[in-house]
């Protein structure tokens, strides 16, 4: 793991939230908090399965302070790569397409006029 790396992470979130903000949005901080979360877990799995890669090719072969959780023993390689978190995201992913569509459908004709 990389920490200094989430610092790309924390700011591509906070320039998101700048950005609504200067368009005269205010920001709603639980939001906020909760996509600023899900970046970091984004970004933590991924340098997980790099360091996953990296040990498969021999390249993680000794323990550096800013990676080698595998070398370490942290995670293994199986866990690194579960597809179970994904499975349990497309039932609330479709909930919510599904609501998003109900809510454009059911406001069409008043929307509609106003551009």
């Amino acid at each position: 793991m990389r920490p200094f790396a989430y610092t790309a992470s924390v700011l591509a979130a906070a320039l998101g939230a700048a950005s609504a903000r200067h368009s005269g949005y205010p920001v709603r901080w639980g939001p906020f908090g909760v996509t600023l979360l899900g970046v970091l877990c984004f970004h933590t799995a991924a340098h997980l399965r790099n360091d996953c890669f990296d040990h498969r090719r021999g390249l993680d072969t000794q323990v550096l302070p800013t990676s080698g959780a595998v070398v370490r023993g942290w995670v293994t390689e199986k866990q690194a790569f579960c597809w179970l978190p994904v499975l349990w995201s497309v039932p609330l992913s479709l909930l919510t397409v599904g609501i998003l569509h109900a809510n454009n459908w059911r406001d069409i004709e008043t929307d509609g006029p106003r551009g």
